[in-house]
């Protein structure tokens, strides 16, 4: 026994009558890019899941609403928890422009496999049986293919990955500072006017390339470009890292001279330290938003990589680098676009990622964890990656700026940075960097704080 939710608009490809089919995993429903089913998004807020769709201990099915900003209806009437769902159940979604309605059947017949998990149906009935004619054929080439590439290719849990443990380092920011030009007897110079320590260090990990970079996550050096905490109401509630940005980003705004606001960050390993400010770090900002918060009457701006509405690019922000020092040069290499594109096609997307995770009981443990890696999509117009790229892997809160190796061919590439965990999707979810956005801001040399589009209240 199993489901099928019929579409009963058309739109982002659909057609009315398409149909997702589940049974057993709990399918999301919302405008994230991790939900099963996508609802059209609006311009003004921030992309949410809406409901889940859980399968009940005994036979049937329940929705629970996951969000209190819209309208969510079952056979015309509010739904204000959870529900149990019938056969002929008619789900309704309203409140962002469009009412989206789709219908709740429950079937019984040999068309689905307990097994396979959701899948989705474009085609009549009456094309079924032509279709598992090819896809029995294709799915005999795939295997054939399948044993072959495992013959040739053993992954990289078979690598020996120890020499690249020697450039992978600790990164902590431990305080911030907001800072403001002055003119001093005619000379601008620049004063601290407030400056305060993080309650708990930011530990997260950095790595470096083999033309001596060190890489890491941009919100491990400047942590409110990813909050989602605060929402602009309450000024006492906001951390001090984000009462400062919010404070430069806002006289900047204002027109009130050139304010800024940096951190102060260490990134050592074994006896090594080399100190940075957030400043000597390259920081490509052409993916920021600046929103517009607080009231109408006193308006506060923060700047941010959190994606909103449709700007999925937003999050490949989140990768900064610094020089290292002179003649400092590790063991990893990145991928390029070529080799990312190869990646893709292989059967096998293992990954590896070096890191050190905050654990309970010792965070300074260098840690190897494996994972494997989704479909890697172009934009469609440059050969740049479309945006992160969605992987799943066990890490933790201190993974965060840590490189993703893959076996591409006979080659080991870091492919990618670790961004951030998915709190959408299921356990194990997370995003991250493509490694080419690295060339990529090199070559564009784009640090310019102008260089962000605004939107208002998001939250």
């Amino acid at each position: 026994m199993y489901y099928r939710l019929t579409y009963n608009n058309s739109w982002q490809g659909h057609k009315a009558g398409d149909g997702i089919l589940c049974a057993k995993r709990p399918l999301d429903i919302g405008q994230t890019a991790a939900c099963d089913v996508a609802i059209p998004e609006s311009d003004l807020y921030e992309p949410l899941l809406f409901a889940t769709i859980l399968p009940l201990e005994s036979d049937g099915w329940c929705i629970v609403r996951r969000t209190d900003s819209f309208d969510i209806t079952v056979n015309g009437k509010p739904l204000m928890s959870a529900l149990q769902l019938h056969d002929g159940d008619s789900i309704c979604f309203s409140g962002f422009g469009n009412a989206v309605q789709f219908t709740f059947n429950i079937r019984k017949d040999s068309d689905y496999d307990d097994a396979s998990g959701v899948v989705v149906y474009h085609q009549p009935r009456r094309r079924a049986l032509a279709i598992a004619s090819i896809v029995t054929v294709v799915a005999l080439l795939v295997a054939c293919y399948a044993i072959y590439s495992s013959r040739n290719n053993n992954g990289i849990h078979n690598v020996n990955l120890d020499s690249y443990n020697a450039s992978v380092y600790h990164i902590v920011t431990d305080y911030v500072m907001l800072v403001k030009d002055t003119i001093i007897e005619g000379v601008v110079d620049e004063i601290v006017v407030e400056s305060a320590a993080f309650e708990n260090p930011l530990s997260a990990t950095c790595f470096l390339t083999d033309d001596g970079k060190f890489v890491t996550a941009r919100h491990c050096i400047e942590p409110w470009v990813a909050d989602e905490s605060w929402d602009g109401a309450f000024e006492m509630a906001m951390p001090a890292e984000v009462r400062l940005a919010v404070l430069a980003e806002t006289a900047n705004r204002n027109g009130e001279g050139k304010w800024r606001v940096r951190t102060h960050c260490t990134i050592s390993r074994d006896g090594e330290s080399y100190e940075y400010l957030s400043d000597d770090f390259f920081i490509n900002r052409e993916h920021d938003l600046v929103l517009q918060l607080g009231s109408r009457e006193r308006p506060l701006w923060l700047r941010t990589i959190i994606p909103v509405a449709n700007r999925r690019d937003m999050e490949l922000g989140d990768l900064v680098y610094v020089e290292s020092p002179k003649g400092l040069k590790g063991a990893f290499a990145m991928a390029d676009i070529e080799d990312l594109n190869r990646f893709d096609q292989q059967t096998n997307r293992d990954i590896a990622i070096l890191g050190y995770p905050q654990k309970e009981n010792d965070n300074e443990a260098l840690t190897l964890t494996f994972g494997n890696s989704q479909h890697i999509a172009l934009d469609g117009v440059s050969s740049r990656i479309k945006g992160c790229i969605q992987m799943s892997a066990q890490i933790n809160q201190g993974n965060s700026g840590g490189p993703i190796l893959a076996l591409i061919g006979n080659k080991i590439k870091v492919i990618g940075i670790v961004s951030k965990v998915d709190i959408y999707a299921s356990q194990g979810t997370f995003w991250a960097v493509p490694a080419t956005e690295i060339t990529h801001a090199t070559q564009s040399k784009t640090n310019d704080d102008e260089l962000s589009s605004q939107d208002l209240y998001r939250r």
